[in-house]
Parts: structure tokens; C-alpha cells; sequence
């Protein structure tokens, strides 16, 4: 048996270092790519605690959590700097030490045994594990804390020392500076005392009271812990309960609400065999919480503690497994692995006494190399299934904000006071007119100011005269066109190729100098004022003779005047003889500047928009001369009275709310 063993940790030894390699050499390329919106707020929060600007007890912004993540990743930010993966560095740390909490935790519960040693090698090679410890946020310090609360607690049960009583005690209330989710999980180390004192009791035996001093001496120094943060709490009571409110599910005392809570609590257990969490940042979509060897580990460790049930360790892991999930069940997105990630050193001992027990079960001679197969197998799975596929999935990059991650780091090297652009990627929405505070992080917030961003596919946004230089940042693998529009029209602007690490595009940085004055070739000059917001200057007509069921392909010259708190769209109308109906307009087309991705209350004034537009013709459209003609209106999904602007030309001569462009000559369909 000694000799299976030593193959088993030979086996062990060898995973781990297999594990470790792999982290060491995808961590050159920044896994996960990207900076998500939440990371970037942990560290504009962890800068602002370095400069002395605050001292937090609770994060009011972003919805409000707690603030231990925060001080954490301003450690390597004053070590390293403003770099990107600090909080990841962080929580890569912290994820660590819950690897170590949770082999103390499996050595306090089971001593004498190798169960706390296995336990830590599952934790580190679980893919929920190593996603939330390489995500540069707050879940993983729940697991982290869970682990060494429920250590300290088992340490004291099995000491009956106070001293350990009180380290408890100060484990559990950090936890509350940690996630909001590790609130509930004081219950699980309630229980467990409180059941370890019942059945002391009722055995009659004289240590029962020890236990309740002790629980007691803990209880009472958690609340010294969180001390602090229950006065902030009193003084805000609507930050207690503001995420909780936010995210639980409705419910009522009726039996639907049952059947609701029944049926997520099927998922949320199901999330370990069958669906996991569909999020990409939480997991790879989908796959169960557990691979298949971790499965059968888990299930043989479930066989072990009902064979032992009468033991107090077997309550603790049921209970820690049950109350850990009641988070995805009560709340919305179910399962959600952030928010019962305290289950996960809970899952570690449970597959470790599988391993435990089946080391006992097999055979000695193939046991150890069996079991120690198995698990080189589930690690070499899980590395491979993150580090490759799951790292290299584009919902990944996109659950991760990776293309406003790429624009930051692409424009940081523009020079002060530059405008910048980032072409191909989508604005915010109306209502919600800013960058988030993966701008702020990456540029400060005079560049996060000065960034404007657009479909490069759809227009080209130019400073008619750069008085200051302008900086674009293009994606070659999505945008083909900004690159020669930009070398028209400025002829003086320099480039240069650049490989983002990290993420997958390759990146053109073009520069413009100050002092050019944007080229812009049209074939028909045609100078209209749209009221107060912008200026036609001219425009170029790519199909002169369409036929019916085909194309008409405009490109419009805009000058921005002003901007407009209410987004505009741009319509264009084929207008001809009425039909039986009375209606005039033959075909058309309306959208916001660049394909509904640069509005107009985002644009800057003196800027030069270049946009195209495709007009589909009806199939039976009659042949015929017909007038296209364009305008501007109030978008209805803000404003519903959907009121037009009014034009003038040059000589200031009203023309209307639509202007007419050129007589259309329109053929025949193709026989």
C-alpha cells in the first residue's frame, strides 16, 4: 500500500508541475483576455486608496460590494505599478492561499489522513477554481476565506483551545468584508458547532460545553470583525440588501414560488453533472461544474460520508454543499458559479474522500497507478479545455470587454492630448453615454474623454482640421476599409502594425499630425444646412441606373455643427408618382450615422462624417425616372414625435425637411 501511494504522489507531483508549466506559458498572453468592467473599477479603486484619496470600508459604486478586493490588488499596483493584470496577480495569489486552506481544512476535518492533500490538488486543477482565480474580482476570496474559516473552526472543535476559537471567529468576519455571497455561508460553521454540541449532549459527555463556549467566543469575535462594516451598514441599510434585491427572484408564499425554488435547486445541483453555467466569463459555457473523473470522485466521496453519517464531518460537507448553492437558487441567471463559489472546497474534500476511499477499494497493485492516471488525466483535460479552447473562444473575448480592452491599449501610446478613435467597436448606448471604467483605467479619464468609437466598415469619422494630433486604433482582422480611407484623406498620416499580446487582433495605429485639413472626394458638392446640427457637403453616387429589385449605393459627406441630446437618423427616400394608397415613397432607408454606431450626440462638432447607405429597390417597381431625396429626424425610440429638420442651402433659402439629391433612372429587372 506505501508503494501505491508513493506512485500516487509521484503522479500527483507530476500533474502539478504539468499544471504549472502551462500557467507559466499562457500567462505571456494575458488569459483571460480583455479587462472586464469590473476588474477596471477594483483598480481605479486600489489607485485611489494608493493616492490618499480614500479609505473604504464599503464600495458604494459600481452596485456596491465589499471592500477587501480592492486593498488587495493595491498591493501590486504599488509594487508593479498601473499594469493591467494587477488585480488578476491579486486573486491569482489569493487563489493559492485557498489551495492551502482548503489542504488544512481537509487535515483539520480528517487527520492523519491524505484527504486535505488531495483536496488541494483538486481545488487547483478544478476549472471553476482556476477560472474565478485568474479573474481579477471579488468570488474567489469567499472560497479563499470559506475554506480557512471552516479550518480554524474544525482546528478549535478538535483542540478545544479558545485561542482557536477566536482565530475562527476572526476568520468568519473577514469573510464579510470579502462577497456579499459569503454571507450566507455562516451558516454551515453554525450548524456544524451547533450539531457537534447537540449530539455531545445527548452522549452525555462532559466536553458539550466547551463547545458552546467556544461557539459562543467565535460568534462573538466575528461580530467584533465586522464591527465596522455593520455601523456603515446601519447608517446605509439600502447597500445591505441593494445586490441582494437586485438579483433574487421573485417570490410569494404560494405554491408556484415552490415549484420555482424546487426547480432551481434541480439546476443548481445539476450545474456539477449536467449544465453548468452559460456565462463565458464564470465557465466555459455550459460544462458542468465537474469533469468526468472529478464525477466519479465526487459521488464514491458522497458513498463515504453516507457510510459514516453518524460523524459530524459528514453533516458539515452536506450542509456546506447544500447552503453553498442556495445563492444560485434564490437569485437570477441560475446556476451562477460567482455566487456559490464557496461550495467549491466543499466539492475538493468531497472528491478527495473519493480518491481516499477509492485507494482502499481498488486493488493495491493498480490502485495507486489507476487513481493517479485518472487524475493526470482530469488536470491534463482542464488545463487544455482552458488555457486552449476556452481561452481562445471570441464570447470569451467579448464576456471580457476585449475590444475596449484592445482600444485602450492600442491608443495609450497616442500623444497628449490627441483625439482618439477606435475603429471597429460599438459606442455606449443612449443611455448610458460613457465608457465604463475600463476606459477610465486604461486612458484616465482625459483620454477616456477624448475616445469616440465607430463601425469603420460603415463610415469614416474624421477632425476636418486637426488644430491637435489624432489617433485611430484599427482592428486589421475585422475592419479592411478604415485604413485606406484614412491614407486619403490624410495623406500625411503615418501607421504602424502592432501585436496586442494577449488578445488576437493584430492593431494598425494610425497617426495624424496637427495642422491637415481632411481630404474628402466627392463627385457632386452640395452644400445644405440641416437646422443647427449638420452640414451636407457633398456626396457620390454609385449607382446611377439601378433596376428594380436592386441597389442604390450613396456615399454622404457630413460636417457635425453641434451636438444633440436626442439622436438623429438619416433617411433616405425614392420618391415617385402615388400609389393606389397614396403613398409616394417607393423604397428607403433610415438609420443613425455609420450604421447606428456613431449618434449624433456622441460626435464631436467640426468633424467630417463619411457614411454609406444602401437603398433597396421593390422587385416590382415600376420602371421610370424617380426622385431620391434625403433628411434628418428625431430617432421615435426616444423622442416619438419624430419631428424632421429643416434644410437651407448656401444662400440660406429654406428647402424643406427633405432634399432632393438627383433624379433616379430606374431600369427593368433582369430577365
Amino acid at each position: 500500500m506505501a508503494k501505491n501511494r508513493s506512485y500516487l504522489r509521484l503522479a500527483c507531483i507530476i500533474g502539478v508541475l504539468l499544471v504549472a508549466a502551462f500557467m507559466r506559458l499562457w500567462e505571456i498572453s494575458k488569459i483571460p483576455p480583455g479587462l472586464h468592467d469590473d476588474e477596471s473599477y477594483h483598480l481605479l479603486q486600489a489607485q485611489a486608496i494608493l493616492a490618499g484619496k480614500s479609505l473604504p470600508i464599503f464600495i458604494t459604486g459600481n452596485n456596491g460590494y465589499e471592500a477587501m478586493v480592492v486593498y488587495l490588488v493595491a498591493i501590486p499596483l504599488a509594487i508593479i505599478g498601473p499594469i493591467t493584470w494587477a488585480g488578476r496577480l491579486a486573486m491569482g495569489m489569493a487563489g493559492v492561499v485557498g489551495v492551502a486552506t482548503t489542504i488544512r481544512c481537509g487535515n483539520e476535518m480528517f487527520p492523519r489522513r491524505q484527504v486535505g492533500t488531495f483536496a488541494g490538488l483538486v481545488l487547483a486543477t478544478l476549472m471553476w477554481n482556476i477560472d474565478f482565480s485568474r479573474f481579477g474580482s471579488q468570488p474567489i476570496l469567499a472560497a479563499v476565506i470559506a475554506a480557512g474559516g471552516m479550518a480554524a473552526v474544525w482546528r478549535a472543535i478538535r483542540t478545544g483551545r479558545r485561542w482557536a476559537y477566536v482565530a475562527a471567529g476572526v476568520y468568519l468576519g473577514l469573510g464579510l468584508y470579502a462577497y456579499v455571497a459569503y454571507r450566507i455561508f455562516l451558516f454551515i460553521p453554525a450548524g456544524a458547532l451547533a450539531a457537534i454540541w447537540v449530539t455531545r449532549r445527548l452522549a452525555r459527555r462532559d466536553d458539550h460545553l466547551p463547545v458552546l463556549v467556544g461557539g459562543l467566543l467565535a460568534g462573538g469575535t466575528a461580530l467584533l470583525v465586522f464591527a465596522p462594516l455593520g455601523v456603515f451598514f446601519w447608517q446605509h441599510p439600502d447597500m445591505f440588501l441593494n445586490r441582494f434585491q437586485e438579483t433574487t427572484v421573485p417570490l410569494t408564499a404560494q405554491a408556484s414560488s415552490v415549484k420555482t425554488l424546487l426547480s432551481n435547486a434541480r439546476i443548481a445541483f445539476g450545474s456539477l453533472f449536467f449544465m453548468g453555467d452559460a456565462n463565458w466569463r464564470h465557465n466555459f459555457a455550459g460544462r458542468p461544474a465537474l469533469d468526468v473523473v472529478q464525477a466519479v470522485f465526487f459521488l464514491l466521496g458522497l458513498v463515504a460520508t453516507l457510510w459514516r453519517w453518524p460523524q459530524p464531518q459528514s453533516w458539515t460537507l452536506w450542509l456546506w454543499l447544500v447552503v453553498g448553492f442556495v445563492p444560485s437558487i434564490i437569485t437570477e441567471e441560475n446556476p451562477h458559479f460567482g455566487r456559490t463559489i464557496v461550495v467549491t472546497p466543499a466539492l475538493a474534500l468531497l472528491v478527495a474522500l473519493g480518491i481516499d476511499l477509492a485507494l482502499k477499494w481498488i486493488p493495491k497493485r493498480v490502485g495507486g497507478w489507476a487513481v493517479g492516471l485518472a487524475l493526470i488525466l482530469s488536470i491534463v483535460l482542464t488545463t487544455l479545455e482552458y488555457f486552449g479552447v476556452w481561452a481562445s473562444r471570441p464570447e470569451v473575448f467579448d464576456a471580457f470587454e476585449g475590444q475596449l480592452a484592445w482600444a485602450g491599449r492600442a491608443l495609450r501610446s497616442a500623444p497628449a492630448g490627441a483625439t482618439l478613435y477606435a475603429v471597429p467597436l460599438q459606442p455606449p448606448g443612449y443611455d448610458y453615454p460613457e465608457f465604463g471604467a475600463t476606459a477610465d483605467y486604461l486612458l484616465g479619464p482625459t483620454g477616456k474623454a477624448n475616445l469616440r468609437t465607430y463601425k469603420g466598415q460603415s463610415c469614416l469619422v474624421a477632425p476636418f482640421e486637426t488644430s491637435s494630433p489624432a489617433t485611430y486604433a484599427i482592428r486589421t482582422d475585422e475592419d479592411h476599409t478604415t485604413l485606406p480611407a484614412l491614407k486619403a484623406a490624410f495623406p500625411a498620416g503615418t501607421y504602424a502594425q502592432l501585436a496586442l499580446l494577449g488578445d488576437k487582433p493584430d492593431t494598425i495605429v494610425f497617426q495624424v499630425p496637427p495642422g491637415q485639413t481632411a481630404q474628402a472626394t466627392v463627385t457632386v458638392s452640395k452644400s445644405v444646412v440641416f437646422g443647427d446640427l449638420v452640414d451636407l457637403v457633398g456626396y457620390t453616387l454609385d449607382t446611377a441606373t439601378p433596376r428594380a429589385g436592386g441597389q442604390i449605393h450613396l456615399t454622404a459627406v457630413w460636417k457635425a455643427a453641434s451636438l444633440s441630446k436626442v439622436p438623429y437618423k438619416i433617411f433616405l427616400h425614392l420618391i415617385g408618382p402615388p400609389k393606389a394608397d397614396g403613398n409616394i415613397v417607393y423604397g428607403q432607408a433610415d438609420q443613425q450615422p455609420c450604421a447606428d454606431s456613431y449618434p449624433t450626440w456622441w460626435w464631436r462638432p467640426g468633424e467630417l462624417i463619411i457614411d454609406t447607405y444602401a437603398l433597396q429597390l421593390p422587385a416590382d417597381i415600376p420602371p421610370g425616372t424617380y426622385s431620391l431625396q434625403i433628411g434628418w429626424y428625431k430617432d421615435p425610440n426616444v423622442d416619438p414625435s419624430g419631428t424632421r429638420l429643416q434644410a437651407v442651402d448656401a444662400t440660406g433659402q429654406p428647402l424643406g425637411d427633405s432634399v432632393p439629391l438627383e433624379d433616379i433612372l430606374v431600369l427593368t429587372s433582369e430577365p
